[in-house]
């Protein structure tokens, strides 16, 4: 185990939990602000609905940094990353959102592409 890593990745998972902790409070007061209140419209206001985009985006932010520093202080125990699949399909296109959605819903026909037939699996047309 690499002690200097370790450290240097548990101070930096510390400060990403406090950072989630407090956005989230901050972000979470707006939001119940913006439920709360009926605010007279102003022309080019954004929608209610586009502010709280915004609020849940901030805390997901936040969400993903702390995974990845846990990913890293995990590396540095000699571990293998636990997030790191999650991490990469959240940059991933929505095309893949959506295959990967339907898959593990179980529904066929989503990744044709990507999937290789079992040589040894017989087939449809043989029955």
């Amino acid at each position: 185990m690499n002690r200097a890593a370790f450290f240097e990745a548990a101070d930096q998972l510390s400060g990403w939990i406090s950072s989630l902790s407090t956005t989230t409070e901050s972000m979470l007061e707006q939001a119940e602000d913006l439920l709360c209140r009926k605010p007279e419209p102003f022309p080019g206001d954004i929608p209610a609905n586009g502010i709280m985009g915004f609020i849940l985006g901030d805390i997901e932010d936040r969400i993903e940094e702390v995974m990845y520093a846990f990913d890293q202080l995990r590396q540095a125990t000699g571990r293998s990353p636990r997030y790191e699949l999650a991490l990469r399909l959240l940059e991933a296109p929505r095309l893949v959102h959506w295959q990967l959605r339907q898959r593990l819903d179980g529904l066929p026909g989503s990744f044709h592409a990507l999937d290789s037939p079992d040589p040894s699996a017989p087939s449809a047309d043989a029955k």
